[in-house]
């Protein structure tokens, strides 16, 4: 979000002289592509997603869903864990 306000502010001041990586590269152009593409980088979930998010929630408050309490115990079984774990 904050590069979008960045790149906005900088179209709207004239200040994209730094866009343009290559001598042949407009740097307007370069800018507003970068504010555009910033636009569309968004979070958004798909809506089954989010709509299985809930189901899981309302069967976690239900009782359906078994749940595993995470204690200190656990933690420390699974920092244990991981330390024996060589990585290559």
């Amino acid at each position: 979000m904050r590069s979008s306000f960045r790149n906005w502010s900088d179209l709207m001041t004239g200040n994209w002289k730094d866009y343009g990586l290559m001598f042949y590269d407009d740097p307007y152009e370069e800018c507003n592509d970068c504010f555009w593409s910033y636009l569309g980088d968004d979070d958004t979930l798909p809506k089954e997603f989010l709509e299985h998010l809930q189901q899981l929630v309302e069967d976690i408050e239900t009782g359906k869903e078994k749940v595993i309490p995470m204690d200190e115990l656990l933690i420390k079984r699974m920092k244990n864990l991981v330390e024996d774990v060589e990585v290559d």
